[in-house]
């Protein structure tokens, strides 16, 4: 089995490079094995008679020794119709060294159609990533808006499709694929483009966990899962409104969400129905959104878990907006790490526009920056991401009179986030020692197990959470968060203590 460790954020800073910059490629003579059984050392910017740009990236161990990249390879309006000829490639290198990248196949091939409305139903072979299950095998997770994410088994010794296809394929026989692929529903597979997992969404990340354990509200373990696997992925305008989604499964390759129902579905389906989803409103007027969006199962009004969005302390300027886009990790000292690509308004001037069907857009954000954030397991099994920026927290139990002796009179700053067009402001509440929650909003609250929370908040939801000791943002010291997951509405919770520096 294996999981995506590493020893430090160096190493993680190394793997969000690759997902979000322009990788160095080329050739490279060297006496590897791969090297030998390859006729010629081929150029991974140019292959299949084609110039790429190779962008996002994952990088894991090859079998044989040094490195796989898998890379997407975009070439840009390669004809007067603005057809994008984007691929998912593999290249490997035996020493992480500029232009030591080497091309050894083709994994996957897509046309997009951006003349036209690709981006409401097409497959697009975008950033992929790789994940291995309980038996150790090999499998890459991938897609983008439209079609949304799709999983392909690989093959562990070569590090390409399972299947053995790696040929160059011609238009015509993509652009059947591509329509044979546009009616298959969550859940089938199509023998090219792998299984479906959800509709319109990006930047999937598949994270393997192991001895997963669900806590009663008593604190007692009533089920541990050997492996369980958790997946993300983002939806919304990169600038705007992106928001980041977790849905949680004992099996690699399905995933549903709060209602049961399979990911990505009903508020995916209903943002791109009424036209509500900016980026892809201005292509086409005349598109028929409903028709293309109900090819395959459109379940009208299930519930995403929404793990991020745009956020903001009542006391500081610099606020978290449109987060997503990252990847998983766990440290080799057992802290779970989410590095996220997030943006601010506070650096931007220009932050409001309308769209050209009369809808107002959300604020929009070109200050960008990658941070790392502690993430947890609540006692549900929720992914619950800290909203603190990870600062070398030791992950550990709390009590819950350490828990309130960061806070002055028991007082936190709340943020009810969720709603993808706003930074949901923070308020100010008090946690009583009697169970019960004061101040801007009501409800009642307890601690259980070693560090488990559960708030109830009057006219809001039910949330199951984590507390943790953390280095907090707004204040500029040590204090105490909570991160919780809302059990009816899938939104997020975040709790920082008013603690004077």
């Amino acid at each position: 089995m294996k999981k995506k460790v590493v020893k430090s954020l160096k190493c993680i800073a190394l793997s969000s490079f690759l997902l979000l910059q322009t990788v160095a490629c080329g050739k490279q003579d060297t006496d590897s094995t791969q090297n030998e059984e390859q006729e010629e050392t081929q150029d991974i910017e140019a292959v299949g008679n084609y110039e790429f740009i190779p962008v996002s990236s994952d990088l894991v161990p090859a079998s044989y020794g040094g490195y796989w990249l898998y890379t997407c390879l975009v070439n840009s309006a390669y004809d007067e119709e603005k057809h994008d000829r984007v691929c998912i490639a593999l290249a490997w290198t035996p020493t992480l060294e500029s232009k030591s990248f080497q091309y050894v196949g083709c994994i996957l091939q897509s046309i997009s159609d951006y003349a036209q409305d690709a981006l409401y139903y097409n497959i697009v072979a975008l950033d992929p990533q790789v994940v291995y299950d309980a038996a150790g095998n090999m499998y890459l997770t991938y897609g983008s808006f439209g079609a949304g994410i799709y999983i392909l088994e690989l093959d562990g010794e070569t590090g390409l499709r399972k299947d053995g296809q790696t040929e160059w394929l011609d238009e015509d026989t993509i652009n059947t694929y591509m329509e044979e692929a546009r009616s298959t529903a969550i859940g089938d597979s199509h023998p090219y483009y792998g299984k479906h997992l959800t509709y319109c969404a990006e930047g999937s990340v598949i994270s393997h966990q192991y001895d997963v354990k669900m806590v009663s509200e008593d604190g007692e373990i009533i089920e541990t899962y050997d492996d369980y696997y958790y997946l993300m992925t983002c939806l919304g305008v990169l600038s705007r409104n992106y928001v980041l989604f977790t849905a949680k499964s004992d099996r690699i390759d399905s995933f549903t969400n709060l209602s049961g129902d399979p990911m990505a579905s009903g508020w995916i389906g209903k943002e791109l129905v009424t036209g509500l989803f900016p980026p892809l409103s201005g292509y086409r007027s005349d598109l028929d959104r409903e028709g293309y969006i109900t090819t395959a199962d459109v379940i009208e009004g299930s519930t995403e878990y929404i793990a991020m969005s745009s956020f903001k302390w009542a006391d500081y300027d610099f606020d978290i907006h449109a987060p997503g886009h990252g990847d998983l990790y766990t440290t080799s000292d057992g802290v779970d790490i989410a590095m996220l690509m997030v943006r601010t308004l506070s650096l931007q001037n220009d932050k409001t526009a309308e769209c050209d069907n009369g809808y107002p857009l959300a604020a929009s954000s070109s200050k960008y920056m990658m941070q790392a954030h502690q993430y947890y397991l609540n006692s549900v099994g929720d992914i619950v991401i800290n909203a603190n920026r990870y600062a070398n927290e030791a992950a550990r139990p709390i009590t819950q009179e350490e828990f309130l002796s960061f806070a002055e009179n028991n007082e936190f700053q709340l943020v009810l986030a969720g709603d993808p067009y706003v930074t949901t402001e923070a308020v100010y509440v008090t946690l009583n020692t009697d169970g019960s929650i004061s101040g801007s909003v009501t409800g009642t609250w307890r601690m259980y197990g070693d560090r488990y929370i559960e708030l109830n908040i009057d006219g809001y939801d039910l949330y199951y959470g984590v507390a943790a000791v953390s280095w907090l943002d707004n204040k500029d010291c040590v204090g105490t968060t909570v991160t919780a997951m809302g059990q009816t509405t899938g939104c997020p919770l975040y709790m920082n203590s008013e603690t004077n520096p």
